[in-house]
């Protein structure tokens, strides 16, 4: 109350933002303070008159139900009040009761919401929720639970106070874990527990909410309590000692103190840019506490190494003698500090200096200015923004090339350490400027009126649009004039300086006497950048975080804009600055028609500012229409707002519409259509090359189409010239966004797989892109599909891990890239259906960033995507709680599903997001399972419902590298075994009656091993030695390489078989042990009369399929040709072996195709002292060896894989 206006006009944003987060919610309108207002004489005069004020601004309006639902939310009161003195206190809290015992439940007409009925196990919850806090408490830990810890402790806490056995209560129990949650959400809706469902709170639960508020207002409490908070700053390493005295905090600290800053930004008390710092708004200085104070808080941005270069150091050195050293520092925003203002003066004369360097702006009236006036300030808007404009990655950059500073001979260190002053951020609770020798580059704050302020003389320093009211010609073409302070709205202001400047060395005797070292000029370019990074950051804040509010075009019942963009006319601009005068009505540009004249007279007394809507510039520039000020006539749209010109962009990539040759359209999108065409430009020597036209706009598109004239004619309200040209307005205004938002990253950003801009057309609006030979990637699955053919592993391989590498260098760019999708990949190569080829060559780049998004460590909002490639956190809820960059990965298993499945996610399906939310995922077919197994556990990974849960894109980097991702089938867990056994692989045998028979016998009753027919069935040997010399050899029988259909075991005794192998053409399976040799295909054993101690270990037993022989290998290198020879007696074979001893030690074995002739197998034998020798089976004798260094072993790997008849497949069993 005793703020009286300024606090009444306060209220209007606290409504506004109810209202727009809980609408409809029920308000009473508390003024505070009352025993200071009492102490007056004219108390209830003052009384009254902001009792009526508050009821013609607040309650009178909400009788209009249309203002009610665009404006307000209900008041029902509005009362004074004293906590010291205790008046209307019990007033108060009985009003809290009526207008709360009046409420209903939400969906029911009668219901109240006092009254309604509450299940007893709901109440049987609350005890075992304090139960369990009580518990927690006195083991000396914090009530915080994990989800699963919650639900356990939970259920002990019913079983103990409602046991069954326990007669005299009734018994409790939830019939599942869902129950016990919706029953917590009840308790969270009434502050019994604190549990959130967004993304980085879903899995805690606080169990005492009065312990969380404690926290939390430790961080943000003043200095006394919190003394790491230093004007508003943070490290959040200081938690830990700030928490010092919970043990818990002590010893889980990461956990803890994740879970810390997500609850300090979900009530954005305090916020974090680059995971080290923290931001506290409510302990930064307030505007007007700067001018009282000499301290504020700075972030430096420009490191000494950058000004060292700048300065030519190097030189200076090498000419100037100096013992002393600089401190350099690489990083950005490297140091956060509080500066002093001090007087050059005043330490002229206490260091006795005789001359000192001073910085001097030329002319600080050259300025560029934006401002934005909103029907009301969000709440966190401004910590909110300043934390994005710190930790934007691509802003960093131009700063670093913002400053040009010209050579000077007389540079000496005392000049260069002057001029090494690091450019800082200056941060306040409602905006930020970027500082440099004490002048200021860019500020962008909430206009605020103080009187300090306003006594400022400085034309630098006092606020243009406070000494000038705005007239701007709003989106109904209307002339509209507004005034800081007399409208309920919110004004920012967005400057940037362009002015030069020029460093003076002044002598401190005589003042007069200055002589000028160095000039300093702005770029010219980088400004027009850094402003447009600035407005998008800021567009992209207002549409992500608040759309109810920023979403564009969004109106309020009265027609206005609830968010208006202006840019002033310069020559209005600097006017004032020179003279501060208004111009007079005679004074009016002769093309104002008489209605505009009248209506202009009547701010003929006021002062005012002409501005544009930048929609209306967007047109103009687009359009190449004219802007006009009604006092100074035409004016030029890149002077005006370079940035929305393109000024920003180098000459050489703007493109004319005469190098331009738009040809075929090559596809539509939401926001645009993409032709092909050819490009003639300077910096490619004049050749013409194809290139990708993506044009913007939907009028005009392409040479000779009729150009809108909607603005040759008059714009009369009525007719449907006027809503034609408002159309367009709005059209450009929305190619100019997505323009810039994806400019900004294909400029910036540089990686193999993202497509290259190559120019930019500005009429048409139209990005010129580099020209993919494929096309997209959805259009290759289409023809895969329609010739019924599957994609290649290799190829699905090959396209994840360049997609995952493009979204690993997004992510580390703090960019979430959100549409991906097989439409926005485009292929430069990739295998053709019915291609016949062993290319399988891929490549692709990702493409279209229109709706790409810059990220915090806390995450991102805004609803986008595309259906059914959407992450269920977004869709849940609408964009409105924030995500992380997992939301791309959920997006990577639907790409993932489209390379398998050859079909679009949830094909022919309808409510996708309610399938998606209720745990659906596309569907995969059986024949869909004869993929690699990592694939499909790869992309059922991404889809996970968590985000938690799912791969960072680093990981599924790493995962679809590897070289199991495309070759590995299927895993088989086999249990109950010590030590890995023998594996065989073979098509499915007629194994039912065979036993084991000594050749000496004659028998031959034994029954053969007959192969079915069915070539989709493949047995799995398994051959493991168990205990007392007795092999096991268990057969399992696949369907289609993944089901197991069948299992036999069978025991063979006194036998430990150490190798084994598949003669496939003989169909033989052979076993070798110490002594004997075993073969299958008719039960035989073979005895070979070879001693073990000269012969050594059996190291590996070889099928050599063309001459079906098997190669025994032994330790001591001792090679064995084994092979049965058919006779003429019926189904009888002869077993012969011969020995070879190559007279070297062997510990393993590969065969492997020759290099010279792949009809012929070489064996290469790993030895001892680091030596490979290659064996060739054909001449019978060692051919080659090697020393097995790094070098070598790089050849030996090149070489072996260089064959082309090589095929490797692993099965893991």
């Amino acid at each position: 109350m005793t703020e009286e206006e300024k606090g009444i006009n306060e209220i209007h944003h606290w409504l506004s933002n109810i209202q727009t987060r809980a609408p409809g919610s029920p308000c009473i309108i508390v003024g505070t303070h009352q025993d200071q207002l009492s102490r007056l004489k004219n108390f209830k005069d003052i009384s009254n008159s902001l009792q009526r004020k508050i009821y013609e601004k607040f309650i009178l309006p909400n009788s209009d139900s249309e203002t009610t639902s665009a404006a307000y939310p209900p008041i029902f009161a509005s009362i004074e009040i004293s906590s010291k003195t205790g008046h209307n206190i019990k007033l108060l809290a009985r009003l809290i009761y009526d207008v709360v015992a009046q409420m209903k439940v939400p969906g029911t007409k009668d219901q109240l919401l006092l009254e309604q009925k509450i299940p007893s196990t709901y109440i049987a919850l609350e005890e075992c929720v304090y139960l369990v806090a009580k518990k927690l408490r006195s083991q000396s830990q914090n009530p915080v639970l994990r989800s699963s810890e919650y639900l356990t402790q939970i259920q002990e806490a019913i079983n103990y106070l409602y046991p069954d056995e326990d007669h005299g209560k009734l018994a409790i129990r939830f019939r599942d874990n869902s129950e016990i949650l919706q029953a917590t959400q009840f308790l969270h809706d009434n502050g019994i527990l604190i549990h959130y469902n967004d993304v980085a709170l879903n899995d805690l639960f606080f169990l005492d909410p009065q312990w969380l508020c404690d926290v939390l207002s430790t961080v943000v409490a003043i200095r006394e309590i919190n003394p790491f908070a230093a004007k508003g700053i943070m490290k959040i390493n200081d938690l830990q000692v700030l928490f010092k005295g919970s043990k818990k905090l002590s010893s889980e600290s990461e956990e803890i103190m994740s879970y810390i800053t997500d609850l300090l930004a979900k009530f954005e008390l305090a916020l974090t840019w680059d995971n080290e710092h923290l931001l506290i708004p409510s302990l930064l200085p307030s505007e007007p506490m700067l001018k009282y104070s000499n301290q504020d808080i700075r972030i430096n941005i420009m490191s000494k190494q950058k000004l060292n270069s700048i300065l030519n150091m190097n030189n200076l050195v090498q000419s100037t003698s100096y013992s002393g050293s600089f401190e350099i520092s690489n990083q950005l925003y490297s140091g956060i500090k509080l500066v002093n203002s001090y007087s050059q003066n005043v330490l002229a004369n206490k260091l006795n200096l005789e001359f000192l360097y001073e910085c001097r702006a030329v002319d600080e009236s050259e300025s560029l200015r934006r401002l934005y006036t909103l029907t009301y300030l969000p709440s966190g808007f401004f910590s909110r923004l300043i934390v994005r404009i710190l930790c934007d990655s691509f802003l960093k950059d131009s700063l670093l090339d913002l400053i040009e500073i010209e050579q000077c001979e007389k540079l000496d260190f005392k000049l260069v350490e002057f001029l090494s002053q690091e450019a800082e951020w200056k941060c306040w609770q409602t905006g930020l400027e970027l500082k440099y020798m004490d002048f200021t580059l860019f500020r962008i704050k909430e206009i605020i009126q103080d009187p300090l302020i306003d006594l400022e003389q400085s034309s630098a320093k006092k606020n243009l649009f406070i000494q000038n009211s705005i007239l701007f010609k709003d989106c109904e073409n209307e002339l509209k004039l507004k005034t800081i302070n007399k409208q309920f709205c919110s004004f920012i202001e967005c400057y940037a300086s362009l002015t030069s400047f020029k460093i003076c060395k002044i002598s401190i005797t005589n003042n007069e006497n200055e002589e000028v070292l160095i000039n300093i000029k702005l770029n010219g370019q980088i400004i027009a950048k850094l402003f447009a990074l600035i407005i998008e950051i800021i567009d992209s804040l207002l549409e992500d975080w608040y759309p109810d509010l920023g979403t564009r075009f969004m109106q309020d019942s009265k027609g206005d804009y609830l968010v208006t963009r202006l840019a002033p006319c310069r020559q209005c601009v600097h006017q004032f600055n020179v003279s501060g005068l208004n111009s007079k009505p005679s004074q009016y540009i002769d093309e104002i028609d008489q209605e505009e004249l009248e209506k202009l007279k009547l701010f003929d007394e006021m002062q005012w500012i002409y501005c544009f809507m930048l929609d209306d510039i967007c047109y103009s520039v687009l359009k190449n229409s004219k802007l006009i000020c009604v006092k100074h006539g035409e004016q030029i749209a890149s002077e005006v707002a370079p940035d929305l010109a393109f000024e920003d962009i180098e000459q050489k990539y703007l493109i004319t519409q005469q190098n331009l040759k738009i040809e075929k359209l090559l596809g539509r999108g939401s926001f645009g259509s993409v032709f092909s065409g050819s490009l003639i430009t300077s910096y490619m020597n004049q050749q013409q090359v194809q290139v990708a036209v993506k044009i913007l706009e939907s009028l005009s598109t392409r040479p000779g189409l009729p150009e809108d004239t909607s603005e040759q004619k008059p714009l009369t309200k009525n007719s449907s010239n006027f809503w034609n040209h408002r159309k367009s307005i709005r059209l450009a205004s929305k190619a100019y966004s997505i323009a810039r938002q994806e400019i900004a990253i294909l400029s910036s950003l540089k990686h193999e797989n993202i497509v290259s801009m190559m120019g930019l057309c500005i009429r048409p609006l139209a990005i010129i892109l580099e020209l993919a030979p494929f096309g997209n990637l959805k259009d290759l699955i289409q023809a895969y599909k329609k010739k019924s053919q599957k994609l290649n592993p290799c190829v699905i391989q090959q396209v994840c891990v360049q997609i995952s590498s493009c979204l690993v260098y997004l992510h580390s760019n703090k960019i979430i890239y959100r549409d991906l999708k097989a439409d926005n990949v485009l292929v430069w190569k990739f295998p053709l259906p019915d291609q016949f080829s062993s290319n399988l060559e891929t490549q692709i780049k990702l493409a279209d960033y229109s709706i790409s998004r810059c990220v915090l460590p806390t995450g991102t909002k805004g609803f986008a995507g595309t259906p059914g490639f959407m992450a269920p956190e977004i869709l849940k809820y609408n964009g409105e709680e924030s995500y992380s960059e997992k939301v791309d990965c959920f997006s990577f298993a639907m790409v993932l599903y489209e390379l398998i499945t050859l079909k679009h996610p949830y094909e022919g399906q309808e409510q996708i997001k309610d399938i998606v939310l209720n745990g659906g995922r596309p569907l995969v077919k059986t024949q869909d399972l004869t993929y690699p197994s990592l694939m499909l556990d790869l992309m059922c990974l991404c889809w996970l419902d968590n985000p938690n849960d799912r791969p960072t894109a680093e990981q599924i980097f790493k995962y679809t590298k590897s070289y199991e991702f495309s070759h590995l089938m299927d895993v088989t867990i086999l249990e109950d075994y010590k030590e890995a056994p023998l594996i065989l692989t073979c098509v499915n045998q007629e194994n039912d009656d065979f036993e084991v028979e000594d050749r000496n016998d004659d028998d031959d009753d034994a029954s053969d091993l007959e192969e079915i027919e069915e070539e989709d069935l493949v047995d799995v040997w398994v051959v493991s030695n168990k205990e007392e010399s007795v092999t096991q050899v268990e057969i399992l029988t696949y369907e289609n390489k993944l089901n197991c259909t069948n299992r036999k075991i069978i025991n063979l005794s006194n036998n430990t078989v150490e190798a084994c192998c598949h003669l496939e053409k003989a169909n033989q399976m052979w076993f070798i042990d110490s002594n004997n040799c075993k073969t299958y295909k008719k039960i035989n054993q073979y005895i070979l009369d070879i001693n073990p101690e000269t012969s050594g270990k059996i190291v590996m037993l070889h099928p050599i399929e063309p001459s079906k022989q098997v190669i025994l290998v032994t330790s001591k290198g001792m090679i064995i040709y084994l092979y049965l020879n058919e006779t003429s007696k019926e189904n009888n074979c002869e077993f012969k072996y011969f020995i070879q001893e190559l007279g070297i030690e062997c510990y393993s074995t590969l065969l492997i195709p020759s290099r010279s002739d792949n009809r012929i197998y070489d064996l290469w034998l790993g030895s001892s002292n680091s030596e490979v020798f290659i064996y060739s089976i054909k001449f019978m004798k060692i051919t080659n060896s090697y020393l097995h260094t790094a070098s070598h072993h790089y050849v030996t790997n090149s070489n072996m894989t260089s064959s082309p008849q090589i095929q490797q497949v692993a099965i893991k069993i």
